[in-house]
């Protein structure tokens, strides 16, 4: 069984790590969530000292420069101060604005191979360079230059970013429950739950544990069922209590199509959940194996051995046809009304 694969926030805090070291003097920051790059933008600010910022800070966009003076920027020297910081969004873009003297982005490779000691080059983009490139092959595997790439973190890590984030953030520790809690209320969007947890934070004080009343309090909910209580009935096929419930989630919520497509979202998480599960348990890995590939934590590994157990592999093909079929009916593909869909689908769901 292969290791886990490193999540956003393993790269953030190897970033950390090496800006605080001083282990570059090029960054190359890429990968899709945007989140990462932000956090990591307000560390590289603070390299920079407020009173010198003026003449030792550059931020530049692709678009609107071109590499020849991204290049003169890189090489200038910091004044009254150590280093000076350029940072370069959309790095790819530059070649859009070289124009017509000749330049490209392998014009940074003799930067690369000797950089500017003064100077702290950062190079952003949402997708990474090409490796098939020259300039894109020097990035990813020249000693000079600091890699770090932030994926999408997968919906059925969101949780665990959640607890990681609340403690390694803000010292704090958020209960698993509470966790999916939030992010089921929340979504899977980083920055809105990294608000979120900031709120919760700033109304614990020094209490230093978050629950899932402080979730329900902070967002305003006071449901008596959530999609958790719902999706334990379905996974233990009481198809009368999923649907009681399904009927009383959708009549709390303030619209029925977003309570709907919340939920399917979530149900397919947790069966991905099972399948993976059942796929390793099936090659005779060990729980903790399973647990270090899939990236859970000890909590989420007991709930989801328990609901494995009450499914075979052969059956994950079944699941995930029932769950296709809502998301094209939810999309217009069917003449049934969305909580007729709804409630279908649980009753497929239950009969597994």
């Amino acid at each position: 069984m292969q290791n886990r694969k490193k999540t956003g926030l393993d790269v953030f805090e190897e970033f950390s790590k090496a800006l605080k070291l001083g282990a570059y003097s090029i960054y190359y920051i890429c990968g899709e969530e945007v989140f990462f790059h932000d956090r990591a933008l307000k560390l590289l600010m603070n390299l920079i000292p407020q009173d010198v910022r003026d003449f030792n800070f550059d931020m530049v966009h692709g678009q609107d420069s071109n590499v020849s003076q991204v290049i003169s920027l890189c090489k200038s020297y910091p004044m009254m101060a150590e280093k000076r910081l350029i940072i370069v969004r959309d790095f790819q873009s530059l070649t859009k604005a070289t124009g017509n003297d000749g330049s490209s982005l392998n014009d940074f490779l003799p930067l690369i191979e000797k950089p500017n000691p003064t100077a702290i080059a950062v190079f952003m983009d949402e997708k990474p360079i090409p490796k098939t490139t020259k300039i894109g092959k020097k990035i990813a595997t020249s000693n000079q230059v600091g890699f770090f790439e932030f994926s999408v973190t997968p919906d059925y890590l969101v949780p665990d970013w959640v607890t990681n984030w609340t403690n390694k953030e803000h010292n704090f520790v958020i209960e698993p429950q509470a966790a999916q809690l939030l992010v089921q209320f929340i979504g899977s969007d980083l920055l809105l739950l990294s608000n979120e947890i900031e709120k919760l934070v700033t109304a614990k004080s020094k209490e230093g544990v978050i629950n899932e009343k402080d979730i329900r309090d902070l967002v305003g909910f006071s449901k008596e069922f959530t999609v958790f209580e719902l999706k334990d009935s379905i996974i233990q096929r009481r198809t009368n209590d999923a649907i009681q419930i399904a009927d009383q989630i959708l009549s709390q919520g303030d619209g029925a199509v977003g309570e709907i497509l919340k939920s399917l979202g979530y149900f397919n998480s947790i069966y991905v959940n099972i399948w993976q599960y059942l796929r390793a348990q099936a090659k005779g890995n060990s729980p903790d194996e399973i647990a270090m590939a899939l990236g859970i934590n000890g909590f989420r590994l007991g709930m989801l051995q328990k609901e494995a157990r009450l499914y075979s592999l052969s059956s994950m093909p079944v699941i995930f046809e029932i769950l296709y079929d809502a998301d094209r009916a939810m999309k217009g593909f069917s003449t049934l009304d969305e909580q007729s869909i709804f409630f279908l689908t649980i009753h497929r769901l239950c009969s597994v």
